[in-house]
């Protein structure tokens, strides 16, 4: 999914810029390298999330979803509006 791809593009970018601070602290052109390389992936992968998004906008499942009345669903659907007792 487009969203899926979004969020994993954006943690491979921190994890390659955590990883080229880290290289270039302790003096590592290897580890610098992997990083760089990890942002890339990273931006590469984000951004085909979001052409994904646009294109199909179908593959984006909405966050929440809107009921009947106006009020806006959160949760696991109807049950978790009623609260813990189970009556409406």
């Amino acid at each position: 999914m487009a969203r899926d791809d979004i969020a994993a593009g954006k943690i491979k970018k921190v994890k390659g810029k955590l990883n080229n601070v880290i290289g270039a602290v302790r003096g590592k052109p290897s580890q610098q390298l992997k990083g760089k390389m990890q942002e890339v992936a990273g931006k590469l992968q984000e951004e085909y999330g979001k052409v994904t998004a646009r294109r199909h906008p179908s593959r984006v499942q909405p966050a929440q979803q809107d009921r009947s009345d106006g009020k806006r669903q959160f949760g696991r659907g109807a049950r978790a509006s009623r609260g813990r007792t189970g009556r409406p």
